[in-house]
């Protein structure tokens, strides 16, 4: 069984009972056993996919935590940097087209409205698909199981 993020620190629920009196260990346990389960229906959405095509580009530093988690490889990204201002030179794009092509890379995750045409030059330069995935904010989801099924969905239809 994966050992998850929140077994190894003290829990929010510890905490509100220790400083605050507040016993909230039954909802903390329900909560827990929702995460579990995401966590298992991600995994094995993600199994489906050869270790080999677990290759990530996206539009600038993100997805890391999701790629240690389940077994991906963040190949590049068209920003290196977490700077808004940032812009990518010439020589960082031909190596990320190199990179593409030579990690068969299938698709290019950008959020909604971020590096939109370098994305798509990328694109028709490397035969590759330009896939929307918004990850700053739940937004239309409403809750983090349906925001994180979203994530996990849309990279799988689109690695392979």
């Amino acid at each position: 069984e994966p050992k998850i993020w929140f077994t190894s620190m003290k829990s929010l629920a510890e905490v509100l009972s220790e400083k605050a009196g507040i016993d909230v260990s039954s909802r903390a346990q329900d909560i827990r056993a929702d995460l579990t389960a995401l966590d298992e229906d991600i995994r094995a959405d993600v199994d489906r996919i050869p270790q080999s095509q677990r290759k990530l580009v996206t539009d600038h530093e993100v997805l890391g935590y999701f790629a240690d988690r389940y077994a991906f490889e963040v190949v590049g990204a068209i920003i290196q940097s977490s700077s808004p201002e940032a812009q990518p030179s010439a020589k960082d794009l031909a190596a990320l087209k190199a990179i593409i092509s030579d990690e068969g890379v299938a698709a290019i995750f950008v959020e909604p409205g971020n590096h939109a045409d370098t994305a798509r030059t990328l694109s028709n330069e490397s035969d590759v698909v330009v896939v929307e995935l918004a990850t700053e904010r739940l937004g239309r989801h409403g809750s983090y199981d349906n925001f994180m099924r979203y994530v996990s969905d849309t990279i799988t239809e689109n690695v392979v």
